[in-house]
This record gives structure tokens, C-alpha cells and sequence, in this order.
């Protein structure tokens, strides 16, 4: 086989695989059992650590807890104005 064809089945078969995994989660996230729940909970963790990471590699310390402390509060506020617009 040429080069150009086993690298393009070789991202074939990495998406596919890729796909298989999100159909998967996707499957996980929508079920409404305990495992599920818990799931939700690590991959939570999991995602707001590597975005975490990544922010205090670009900013720094102090514009990672900058950034932390306006998220949040823009949090806090979106959640407040839920509640109270029943």
C-alpha cells in the first residue's frame, strides 16, 4: 500500500474509534442511573482540571484565579436570576 492510504485508514479507524467512545458517553450522560450520575461527576472534575491546566499555562496564577473568581460570580449572578423569574 502506498503511504497516503495507510496513513488515511489509519485516521479512518483513530475517528471511528473516537466515535464509538463520544456514542458511548453520550449513551452514559442521557441514563439516569447511579453510574451515570458518578460519571457525570469525574468527567466533570476531569474536563474543569485540564481546562484549569491549560488556563494557568496561558495566564499565569493570577489570571487563572482572576478568571476563576469572574466565571464564578457570573455563575452565582445566572443562577440567582433563574430562581427568581418563576
Amino acid at each position: 500500500m502506498e503511504e497516503s492510504a495507510v496513513r488515511a485508514l489509519i485516521y479512518f479507524v483513530a475517528f471511528a474509534a473516537i466515535l464509538i467512545c463520544c456514542k458511548l458517553i453520550i449513551s452514559l450522560f442521557k441514563s439516569k442511573s447511579e453510574t451515570a450520575r458518578r460519571a457525570r461527576w469525574v468527567f466533570g472534575i476531569a474536563a474543569a482540571l485540564a481546562v484549569g491546566s491549560v488556563l494557568l499555562h496561558d495566564f499565569g496564577v493570577g489570571g487563572l484565579i482572576t478568571l476563576a473568581v469572574v466565571i464564578a460570580a457570573a455563575v452565582w449572578i445566572l443562577k440567582g436570576s433563574k430562581s427568581t423569574t418563576k
